[in-house]
Order: C-alpha cells, then structure tokens, then sequence
C-alpha cells in the first residue's frame, strides 16, 4: 500500500534510519560480490554508509520543497518593519497637515455611503473608543500611493485623532499590528478584512 511521500519523509526523520526495503536492497547488493572478489568487505559498508547519506539529503531536500519554512526570514521582517515605519511618518505628516473636511456624516459607516471612490470598506479602528469622540468628517487621501480615507475626529480635552484607511495589498499584507511613536504622537497601525488602519492620536487617546 503505497503512501504519500511526505509521510514516507516524515517517517524516516523520525525513524532516522533507512527504510526496511532500502536496507534489503543494499544487503543483497553486497551479498552478491564475487567471493573471489579483492574488494574488501569495507568498502561495501562504505557504500551503505554513502547511500544511506544520499538518501538522507535527496529525503531533506523534497521536506523543503513540499513544506517550505512558514517562518519569515530577517530580510522580510525588516523590509516589513521598514514600510511600517514609512507609512506610520507618512500618517503623522497627514495628521499635521489636515485643515478641512469635504465629507460629513455622523460615523463610518455614514461616511462609506458617501465616499464612493473608495475601493474598500470602511473599517472602525479597533484601538479606539469612538464613544469619547466626535466625528467632524473626512477627506480622500493617498497613503502609501494607494487611494485613501481620511477621516478626523476630536477628542473631549479638543485633540485631533486622524483615522487613515487604504486597501490592504499584496504588498501591505505583511504588515502586522504595531505602535509608533513620532514626533510626541502615538500611531498604531492593524489590517483586518482586506483595509489597512492607520490611527493618528495622543497617546492617552488609545485604549
């Protein structure tokens, strides 16, 4: 009965020998020399030495090409961090740079009827407690090169809070949660359900 040959794999690392019939094959490889051969009965453990090694490596080399490491390697976690941070500044400059609002509504999801552009849904930030805010409204924006929500809110003590959404591409999909610290302002950065959030506050504004 035949099996699969990443059972067949993970069952000789975990036996870390030769399979039974690999074994048979080399006895009786070495079991039909001449008897009146010179070669000494070393060099045929040798060559079950080296099998057993070729098998070895052929047997790892096909582990790695049917499971390939799940583990991002250092250069992806930089250039992940990297963007993170880049598009973190970018979200702070926007903050600082905002002075006026072309669409008003009474939430986000009012504002998703309205900004009709937008080729996402619009998300509710999750580490924000928009109960203690006021929605003044939004504008569209470009974050990242990507068409974008930006959309202010204002706080009980008047602090700006900047909510910054694109679509969440390919290349932003390595992103994972994160918080930053720019220029004395907190800035927190998740994607869920295709939309990246970039949220732009007061650190006492987070929950």
């Amino acid at each position: 009965m035949s099996r699969k040959i990443d059972d067949q794999i993970r069952d000789y690392y975990s036996r870390q020998s030769l399979p039974p019939e690999a074994l048979e094959k080399l006895r009786a490889l070495a079991g039909r020399r001449r008897s009146g051969s010179t070669v000494p009965s070393h060099f045929w453990q040798g060559v079950a030495v080296a099998a057993a090694v070729a098998i070895a490596f052929l047997g790892g080399a096909l582990f790695l090409a049917h499971h390939p490491s799940v583990a991002p390697d250092a250069a992806s976690i930089e250039a992940a961090t990297d963007l993170s941070n880049r598009i973190a500044r970018e979200a702070v400059m926007r903050h600082r740079k905002c002075d006026h609002v072309d669409f008003v509504a009474a939430d986000l999801a009012a504002l998703g009827a309205v900004m009709t552009n937008l080729d996402f849904a619009i998300a509710e930030p999750e580490g924000l407690d928009l109960a203690r805010l006021t929605l003044q409204g939004a504008h569209y924006c470009v974050v990242n090169g990507q068409l974008a929500l930006h959309a202010t809110f204002v706080d009980a003590d008047g602090n700006t809070v900047s909510v910054l959404e694109t679509r969440a591409t390919s290349q932003l999909a390595s992103l994972r949660h994160a918080m930053h610290e720019i220029e004395g302002l907190g800035v927190e950065i998740r994607q869920g359900s295709g939309v990246l959030v970039a949220v732009v506050a007061e650190p006492s504004s987070f929950v």
